[in-house]
C-alpha cells in the first residue's frame, strides 16, 4: 500500500521516518556509508524506498545528523549530533524532541506577538486619552467663544 507523505511516494511498511531512523541505525554502526547501496541492498532498487534515499539523506544532513563526506554527496558520515541522539532513542526521540522544542519555540513566539500588540495598545489608548483632551479643550474655548459672541451682540444691540 502506498500513500503520499510530504509530495513523495513512500510504502506503508517504510514511512520516511523509518527510512531515516534505519538510515542513520546504520550509520551508527558503520560511521560512513554509500546510502545508495545501502538503500540498493536493503530494499532493492525498484523499490520506493531507493528512490527516494536522497531526499531521506538530505533530511539527514539538513537536520545536522549527518553528512556529506564526499564531492559527489553519496557518501554520508555520522555527525556529532547523529551518535548523541543515536545514544539517546534514535531518530525517532530526536523527531519527538524537535517537536516540543518547536512547540515552545511557538508559543514564544505567540507571546512576543501578544506583548507586542499589549504595547500598541497602551500606545493607541494613549492617543485616544490625549485627544479626547484636545477636544474637550477646543470645546471648553468654543463654549467661551460662543459666550462672548452673545454677550457682544446683545450688548452693542442696545
Amino acid at each position: 500500500m502506498e500513500h503520499l507523505e510530504g509530495g513523495m511516494w513512500y510504502t506503508s511498511e517504510n514511512s520516511r521516518e523509518e527510512l531515516a531512523g534505519e538510515l542513520l541505525q546504520k550509520l551508527y554502526e558503520v560511521h560512513e556509508i554509500n546510502y545508495y547501496d545501502f538503500f540498493a541492498e536493503k530494499w532493492g532498487h525498484g523499490s520506493d524506498a531507493f528512490k527516494n534515499c536522497r531526499l531521506v539523506a538530505e533530511e539527514l544532513v539538513s537536520e545536522k545528523l549527518a553528512r556529506f563526506s564526499d564531492e559527489a554527496h553519496t557518501i554520508l558520515e555520522i555527525s556529532n549530533l547523529g551518535r548523541y541522539w543515536m545514544l539517546n532513542g534514535g531518530y525517532m526521540s530526536y523527531l519527538h524532541d524537535s517537536e516540543i522544542k518547536a512547540t515552545k519555540l511557538q508559543k514564544q513566539h505567540l507571546n512576543e506577538i501578544k506583548e507586542e500588540l499589549r504595547q500598541a495598545r497602551l500606545r493607541f489608548t494613549q492617543y485616544r486619552i490625549v485627544t479626547f483632551w484636545w477636544t474637550f479643550g477646543f470645546s471648553i474655548i468654543s463654549f467661551v467663544l460662543s459666550i462672548i459672541s452673545i454677550y457682544l451682540v446683545l450688548w452693542y444691540r442696545k
